[in-house]
């Protein structure tokens, strides 16, 4: 049970603490549990939480708990086209098709081929501890967010999650997606790092 084991974070993480959810359930009557719980983890205890948007192609605001304001909700772009040959534009990227977008979106990062555990025998032939394959997805975005987040705290332990989400999002690289999938309410920027190394 998700809303069990984010009780059991809040009871028994040890700071700086960063979670992330990589779910999502249609915003509703069922929901009202998880983004409460989700609420609870950051703004009372003080947990760093980074949730995906989800992978419908629908307004992010429509699943929990990707339309929750205090996490850091994010979606999945496509950047494939930093391989493009020289003469295509390189400054964009494009977004991961069927990515949740809208004004709950907080960033987008890198979010199409990336090479990561296996998540199930439908995604690998042999499911293994040692078992990796080409995902995509907000699933394989949000731990890029997640560890630039670690990378903040580790360098300011004391720092809150609101301040986590604005050092972030002040850092973020703005209008370099490209795609007629992205929500017009939707706020493009997308995670830059580069500032953690400086």
């Amino acid at each position: 049970d998700v809303i069990v084991g984010l009780d059991w974070v809040a009871a028994h993480h040890r700071k700086p603490a960063v979670a992330t959810l990589s779910l999502g359930i249609a915003v509703g009557r069922w929901s009202r549990a998880l983004e409460d719980a989700v609420k609870r983890l950051v703004t009372v205890h003080g947990v760093v939480v980074v949730v995906a948007s989800g992978n419908s192609g629908v307004d992010s605001c429509a699943v929990a708990p990707g339309n929750v304001a205090v996490p850091i909700a994010v979606a999945a772009s496509d950047f494939s086209g930093k391989f493009a040959p020289p003469d295509i534009e390189r400054s964009v990227e494009s977004l991961y098709r069927w990515s949740n977008t809208g004004a709950c979106v907080d960033l987008l990062a890198p979010g199409v081929d990336i090479y990561s555990a296996c998540a199930g025998a439908g995604r690998c032939n042999v499911v293994a501890p040692d078992s990796y394959t080409w995902a995509s997805g907000t699933s394989m975005a949000v731990p890029l967010v997640a560890g630039a987040a670690a990378l903040y705290l580790e360098q300011h332990p004391r720092a809150t999650p609101e301040e986590v989400k604005s050092a972030l999002l002040r850092s973020s690289t703005d209008d370099r997606i490209r795609s007629p999938y992205l929500l017009a309410s939707t706020p493009n920027r997308i995670l830059y790092m580069g500032f953690l190394f400086s």
